[in-house]
């Protein structure tokens, strides 16, 4: 397929709401992630080096995480700020950690 026939193929996809409710009523998006009953199955991304763009590095993501209905969230291992600092500012959020191994021995 040409690059063209597939961009014509992608705008002709007409996505379509599975469910339709009013707009008053509540809709429930509780799940639960290994065990753990969490208001939404949507993650906080684990992104690196947040102290690069923001003083108060993945401790301003962990607070937003924690007044946003308690959003799970993920903390890269480049993080720039400590798993026990993101903890204390993100109590009730379900926290995960991602791993990236390097090749550096230094960094392992």
């Amino acid at each position: 397929m040409t690059l063209n026939e597939t961009k014509e193929v992608f705008d002709n996809i007409k996505l379509k709401a599975n469910l339709v409710r009013p707009k008053e009523e509540d809709i429930d998006t509780t799940v639960t992630i290994l065990g753990n009953k969490v208001s939404t199955p949507i993650f906080v991304a684990p992104t690196a080096f947040h102290g690069m763009a923001n003083v108060e590095k993945e401790l301003a993501t962990a607070r937003a995480a924690q007044v946003s209905n308690k959003t799970p969230l993920m903390l890269s291992s480049w993080a720039t700020s400590t798993v026990e600092d993101v903890g204390r500012e993100a109590p009730d959020c379900l926290k995960m950690f991602q791993v990236y191994m390097s090749n550096l021995p230094e960094v392992n």
